[in-house]
């Protein structure tokens, strides 16, 4: 497999990824919100989890632009951690029932960033709980030793829990949907298959009894399909640039570049960005 072909397939991994783990920050943020309109937190509160929902939820729909945010994490996580503090201090301080809201972006930040850079995000917010905490008029001897030090450490130390077990989880998951893509993409490669045992497939041992499957066109026939122009913007694609980086380096307007992806799309059949780079980007040696 090409070195192109396996940064591509680590970077729909990675995409899939974070869109579950900005889900797993809407089904906790909806969660929040159920939790405050029960127990009638006030319309502060109650205004505060919808605006976390909201915010979750855009990232989940568009992965695609979180990712560049991420890896720009020291400005990232320093805001998100600035809107925890100013959340867990309008809401009830250390009785608040919003103080989790940030902690998934530590599930998030483990998809995208190494491992030194996860643990320094986990650190910044755990900063930002520690901090709401002390604002609130707690001191660090009531945090420690008070009656509420188990609720208090625990709630510090959350985040960095999250952020070891999702090393954990991307690292397994990311292995196993790269090496996923790279069989598909073998098997692709290999041309038509004559029989229905998988394992013969991936071996490129047809089984000459039964009648080949229709020929797809390969990657290159739909490459060829292209303009000079969608070449470039899906080569672009295909090196982790968004449709607007894209638009910059091209010096062009963004709707420009999503209306060239859309006529690609078209040409080749396939269903999405995702789908467009791998059908038509041909492999190369």
């Amino acid at each position: 497999m090409t070195t192109t072909s396996h940064v591509l397939a680590v970077e729909l991994a990675t995409r899939r990824l974070l869109r579950v783990a900005w889900l797993l920050g809407v089904a906790g943020s909806l969660v929040a919100l159920f939790t405050t309109v029960q127990q009638q937190a006030g319309v502060t509160a109650i205004a505060l989890a919808i605006t976390w929902t909201i915010g979750w939820s855009a990232g989940a729909a568009r992965p695609e632009f979180m990712i560049p945010l991420l890896r720009r994490w020291p400005w990232t996580v320093v805001l998100v951690a600035g809107a925890s503090l100013g959340t867990i201090l309008a809401s009830g301080g250390f009785d608040s029932l919003l103080k989790a809201e940030a902690n998934w972006l530590a599930w998030a930040a483990p998809v995208v960033l190494g491992t030194s850079a996860s643990l320094s995000v986990a650190a910044i917010l755990s900063a930002g709980l520690l901090s709401a905490f002390l604002l609130d008029g707690m001191s660090l001897e009531q945090i420690v030793s008070g009656p509420d030090r188990y609720t208090a450490v625990t709630d510090i130390l959350n985040p960095l829990i999250v952020v070891l077990v999702a090393l954990a989880l991307s690292g397994v998951f990311r292995f196993v949907l790269s090496n996923a893509s790279e069989l598909l993409m073998r098997a692709r490669q290999d041309g038509p298959a004559s029989g229905p045992d998988m394992a013969a497939l991936l071996a490129g041992r047809p089984l000459l009894a039964l009648p080949a499957g229709e020929l797809k066109p390969s990657a290159s026939t739909l490459w060829e399909r292209l303009t000079a122009a969608q070449r470039d913007i899906v080569e672009q694609l295909a090196e982790g640039l968004t449709p607007k980086q894209i638009a910059l380096a091209r010096h062009t307007q963004v709707e420009t570049v999503w209306e060239q992806l859309a006529a690609a799309r078209q040409r080749t059949g396939a269903q999405t960005n995702e789908h467009l780079v791998v059908v038509a980007w041909p492999l190369r040696s």
